[in-house]
């Protein structure tokens, strides 16, 4: 979740005075700015993945063990990227 409010205000008052042959002139002008820019979705901030995740076969299927649990391996930043790519192309077909 992440949202941006801006709040923001101005007053201003300005006088005149004609006296005879001088004129006096003054005035004030107030502002106020609020901003709260929220961002629960680690916003510039850094996640660090495990190197531990489940194995997949050259089917991209889960590896199960014989309790029906899926056997973690090591894998490297390269094979993350892959099944994030392949992920994704999963979620898009499934649209379709």
């Amino acid at each position: 979740m992440s949202f941006n409010n801006t709040s923001r205000w101005e007053a201003q008052n300005y006088t005149t005075v004609a006296l005879k042959n001088h004129t006096v002139k003054a005035g004030l002008r107030l502002r106020e700015a609020n901003i709260t820019d929220v961002s629960r979705s680690n916003f510039g901030g850094t996640y660090t993945f495990g190197r531990e995740s489940a194995g997949l076969d050259q089917d991209s299927n889960l590896v199960l063990d014989a309790s029906g649990k899926p056997v973690f391996v090591d894998i490297s930043s390269a094979e993350r990227y892959r099944r994030t790519l392949l992920l994704q192309a999963r979620v898009l077909t499934r649209r379709r």
